[in-house]
This record gives C-alpha cells, sequence and structure tokens, in this order.
C-alpha cells in the first residue's frame, strides 16, 4: 500500500511538471508575437511586403509652347503638345495620338488627330482636347492674311534709250511669306517722269525707254501699300555699222569715197564716216 501511495505522488508530480511546462511555452509564444508586432510596425510595413501609397491619378491636359490663346494666319498651321498632369505635380507619358481633338467651328480652323491646327479662314473658334473625362478648351484666333509691304526688283536698273528693262514685284505678307504679283492681284504701276520711261500696257513690269534721263517708277497695291525704284536712261547705243561705197572695184592708184552709217538701239540711224576708225587688210598696196 506505501508503494502504490507513493506512485501516486509521483505521478502527480509529474502531470504537475508537465502543466507547467506547457504554461511557460504558451507565455514564450504570446510574447514572441507581441515582439514581433512591434517589430513590424517600427518597421512600417507588414509582413505580407505590400505597398498602400496610392497611384498619381490625371487631373488635367496642359500644353507647352503656347499662350492662352494661340493666334494663326489664315493658310499657316500649327501642332500643338498635349502634356497630362497628375494630381502630384507628375507627368503622364503620353503622346498627342492618345487624346481625343476638336474644333467648334470646321470653317475657322480644323485640328488633327494628332494635334495639327489649320487656318481657315478668320474668326475664332474653340479648340477641345479630351483624354477619359478630362476635358481641356483653348481659345483659337484666326487672322486675315493680308499684304505688309512690296519688294521691287529691277533688272537692269541703267538702260540705254529704245530699250527695255524688267521690274519684278514681290509681296510680302503678315505670314513673312514672299511671292510674285501682278496686275491681277492687283498692282499698278505708274512713272514720274512719261517723257524718260513708259510702262507697258499689255506686259505687266516691262518698262520702256522713251528719253534720257532718270524715273522713278512706282508700284501700288488696291490697299495703299507702294514702293518705288529709281531707272536711268543713258544714250542709244550702236547696233550695227554698215559701210557703203560707189564701187566694189578699184583700180590700182585710184581713190573711192567709203561712208559709214550706224544704227542704234532707238532705232535710228546716223551717218558716222568721220566718226569712225577706218582700216584696211587683206589687200596689198592698199590704204586709208
Amino acid at each position: 500500500m506505501f508503494k502504490k501511495i507513493i506512485q501516486k505522488k509521483y505521478q502527480g508530480f509529474i502531470f504537475s511538471g508537465f502543466l507547467d511546462i506547457l504554461n511557460v511555452k504558451s507565455a514564450c509564444t504570446i510574447l514572441f508575437s507581441f515582439l514581433l508586432s512591434i517589430m513590424l510596425a517600427g518597421c512600417g510595413g507588414s509582413s505580407s511586403g505590400n505597398d498602400d501609397t496610392p497611384s498619381p491619378s490625371a487631373t488635367s491636359i496642359e500644353f507647352s509652347d503656347i499662350g492662352p490663346s494661340p493666334t494663326l494666319i489664315e493658310g499657316q498651321s500649327l501642332t500643338l503638345k498635349a502634356t497630362l498632369i497628375n494630381d502630384d505635380g507628375s507627368v503622364t507619358n503620353t503622346v498627342n495620338a492618345d487624346f481625343e481633338w476638336a474644333t467648334e467651328n470646321e470653317t475657322i480652323a480644323t485640328v488633327s488627330s494628332e494635334g495639327t491646327i489649320a487656318a481657315v479662314s478668320p474668326g475664332t473658334t474653340a479648340l477641345t482636347v479630351r483624354y477619359g473625362e478630362i476635358t481641356t478648351d483653348i481659345s483659337i484666333e484666326v487672322e486675315q492674311r493680308i499684304l505688309s509691304r512690296l519688294d521691287l526688283v529691277l533688272t537692269p536698273s541703267t538702260i540705254p534709250l529704245g530699250t527695255s528693262s524688267t521690274l519684278k514685284v514681290f509681296g510680302i505678307y503678315n505670314d513673312e511669306t514672299r511671292e510674285m504679283l501682278d496686275d491681277s492681284n492687283p498692282i499698278s504701276l505708274q512713272t514720274s517722269n512719261t517723257s524718260t520711261v513708259q510702262i507697258d500696257p499689255v506686259n505687266f513690269g516691262r518698262i520702256v525707254s522713251s528719253g534720257i534721263g532718270t524715273a522713278t517708277v512706282t508700284a501700288s497695291s488696291d490697299s495703299g501699300i507702294s514702293s518705288s525704284v529709281t531707272i536711268e536712261i543713258t544714250p542709244a547705243l550702236v547696233t550695227d555699222l554698215m559701210i557703203s561705197s560707189e564701187a566694189l572695184t578699184i583700180p590700182a592708184g585710184f581713190p573711192a569715197a567709203l561712208s559709214a552709217t550706224a544704227s542704234y538701239t532707238d532705232g535710228s540711224q546716223r551717218e558716222v564716216t568721220s566718226d569712225v576708225v577706218w582700216s584696211v587688210s587683206g589687200a596689198d598696196g592698199a590704204s586709208c
């Protein structure tokens, strides 16, 4: 019986020790979990490693290198560069084809899918650019293409009497383009001295000499823009020289009378026998 009592006491001691061990393990597990949670909180993360920072969202559309209201001259074109701006100030990587482009009045200006605006006629219209639910409107103004000044080129500027010169008239427009003009534009030509030069009424730009001296030729547009150039007319020049003789065959030792007549650029002729230099070649014993 004493043996049984000892066994019971011994078994009770083992069971009690086993419970104590379990309690210690539970306490360690709780302490470890608590310390792990503190470490994770201090690192600002979680055991899964996920980043909860929200991605930036697009909020507006902006254009580079233009003012609030771009101005074009009819016939001109302009390509805009659209940029998508996010709520944090960053920029979304886009190209013009990612946006939707449209103008309110296509008789004033049109726009391509790549953002190129073409000015059609004078006026003001709205340009709308869309990206998803984001929309931006800007005003497009188109001005009339008008003549700004005239540029005259006279070739040559000095001519002999009886000849003509060619005057080319170039128009410089407010879009800085340059083109040659004629009476269909309309452009009129006038001379300051009709006794010196005449304006050819048929061939536009042909200036015909009529007398020796200087004159001013002026080109004018119907809008009142004008420009002038000076032309100088010098004496007529010889264009041909003719020699006449009473006889084509002259006997040796006998004299022969020769005469010279000059033709000029103004169509006149003049006897110049005493004004020319005479010489003989290819005839033995002949002299002047």
